[in-house]
């Protein structure tokens, strides 16, 4: 893999990185933007599925659908079933959920939910993508 795609993986990571480290921050300061917070989650796991999937060389349509995302992984790699079941989760705050005829406002408890599942999606690209220098 050339140095330029390389980068260009790296800079999805790094933005998904913003993404889930200003959620755990607004959490970690008891922040009251939950549904931001959740949103920033969703937005860290698509992040951090599409550095993958261009780390695979697989074509994706842009979308913000996580099962989506998995399901093109999964036709070359295995995806861990937790994930899908966090897909799930995160999926209800994609854009559409940044608009108030979709908006609800989640619980700390629903928040923590998301943030964890942000986390186990950066856990799992990290550990798949850990030969990326």
């Amino acid at each position: 893999m050339d140095n330029k795609k390389i980068d260009f993986i790296k800079e999805w990571i790094y933005e998904a990185n913003n993404d889930l480290g200003l959620a755990e921050f607004v959490i970690d300061n008891d922040g009251k933007y939950y549904d931001l917070v959740c949103f920033h989650c969703q937005q860290a796991a698509e992040k951090y599925l599409k550095a993958y999937i261009i780390y695979l060389r697989l074509h994706y349509e842009k979308v913000h659908d996580l099962k989506y995302l998995l399901n093109v992984i999964g036709k070359k790699r295995d995806v861990p079933k937790k994930l899908k079941k966090y897909a799930d989760l995160l999926n209800e705050y994609t854009i559409d959920s940044r608009y108030p005829d979709y908006w609800h406002d989640p619980t700390l408890d629903e928040t923590k939910e998301c943030i964890k599942a942000a986390q186990d999606f950066k856990e799992y690209i990290e550990e798949v993508l850990k030969n990326i220098k």
